[in-house]
């Protein structure tokens, strides 16, 4: 299956992490209703004012400590939402295979 950007939701912005260029931004996504993950992205500003994004890449020592406290929080939520995600998918299921209906 390829890619989908369609498919591909920012569900939350945990932080910023500025940086001489712009800032490393840490952010929980989920693509297709899968479990909930967390992405790091460089952040830049091009030339028209917008928000351009790129691979994370190389961290100087800096950024890999400043990123630290924000991976933890992004963490401590990835539970919480990975487990609204598995509920819903054992209800789905239930509900398909019949089970947890009223006879």
């Amino acid at each position: 299956m390829a890619y989908d950007e369609n498919r591909d939701v920012e569900i939350e912005e945990i932080g910023r992490y500025p940086t001489a260029k712009g800032a490393i931004v840490v952010v929980l996504s989920q693509y297709d209703g899968g479990a909930v993950k967390v992405s790091i992205h460089r952040v830049r500003e091009d030339k028209d004012g917008n928000e351009d994004r790129s691979k994370l890449g190389r961290l100087a020592a800096d950024e890999a400590e400043g990123l630290g406290p924000l991976l933890i929080e992004a963490g401590a939520k990835l539970h919480g939402y990975n487990a609204k995600v598995t509920a819903a998918l054992e209800s789905a299921q239930a509900s398909k295979s019949g089970k947890g209906r009223a006879k």
